[in-house]
């Protein structure tokens, strides 16, 4: 069922921001990962894989922000 809730892994964070993307993955932003710092990371959900890729890092560490569309399709993390 394509609308069923599946587990497919531990992802420890809170304080993050997400947003979906065209292709159906979703985005995850900074937050607390469990470490001494806030996160600079981007994570990349894959749903045909079923996981998360780490695609790249924000400037600085971020908790609590939010991340915004753009008309291009980017995203923006503010706050």
């Amino acid at each position: 069922d394509p609308g069923a809730w599946r587990t497919v892994g531990t992802f420890t964070t809170s304080g993050q921001a997400s947003a979906d993307t065209a292709d159906g993955s979703v985005i995850v932003t900074g937050g607390s990962r469990g470490e001494r710092v806030l996160s600079r990371a981007v994570d990349r959900f894959d749903p045909a894989a079923r996981r998360f890729v780490r695609i790249g890092e924000m400037a600085a560490g971020r908790s609590g922000h939010r991340l915004l569309r753009l008309a291009d399709g980017r995203l923006m993390a503010v706050g």
